[in-house]
């Protein structure tokens, strides 16, 4: 994850008098700490992100879990484990770097890497983390292509829809600015014609 480096009160950092990109760890932790802090509502762009931590001082410990696991999910994070330890820490554990997303009827390997990383240069960085990504044999046979002969990952042609795709989301290829543009927006240009 990216983020501004803020202080341990959640404060923008101004010490050397400009903004500062925080370390991976520090930047996904501010991440952590202020969906835990927040209420639903609170994020523009994510209504329904936040957990409000403080609502659940009289609820049980499993609730308050299950709310941070899923609400850290809903931020892309790749969350396997949310739990107190012996001395009552919340431990917070998963790849939170990496997010999962679900293909859509008529995505192509190229929408992807657009949607979920704002530029299609990503699109071999995604082939790397994904090498069995498979394209929708209806779309390679629209286009006449034999998809029992040929075993590639054509970039502009729609993906098998309901596959799981790995994005890293802390990649260096990510522009976050044209990521939160298209947050909300379908992203599936094959239209089946060889054009």
């Amino acid at each position: 994850m990216r983020d501004i480096l803020q202080t341990a009160d959640g404060d923008i950092d101004f010490t050397g008098d400009d903004l500062v990109l925080a370390p991976t760890e520090r930047a996904t932790g501010q991440h952590k700490r202020d969906i835990l802090l927040a209420a639903p509502g609170d994020f523009k762009e994510a209504p329904t992100l936040g957990v409000a931590a403080v609502e659940y001082i009289r609820t049980t410990r499993n609730s308050f879990c299950e709310t941070s696991a899923s609400r850290c999910r809903e931020d892309g994070m790749d969350i396997t484990r949310v739990a107190f330890n012996g001395t009552g820490e919340l431990i917070i554990e998963g790849d939170t770097a990496m997010k999962t997303i679900k293909t859509v009827a008529n995505q192509t390997l190229l929408d992807v890497a657009v949607k979920y990383y704002g530029t299609a240069e990503a699109a071999g960085q995604l082939l790397a983390l994904n090498p069995d990504l498979v394209n929708d044999p209806e779309a390679l046979v629209s286009l006449g292509i034999d998809y029992l002969a040929d075993n590639g990952c054509y970039l502009d042609v729609a993906l098998a829809p309901g596959q799981t795709v790995t994005v890293d989301t802390d990649s260096d290829m990510c522009r976050q600015t044209v990521v939160k543009e298209l947050n909300d927006k379908e992203i599936n240009t094959f239209d089946g014609t060889d054009d």
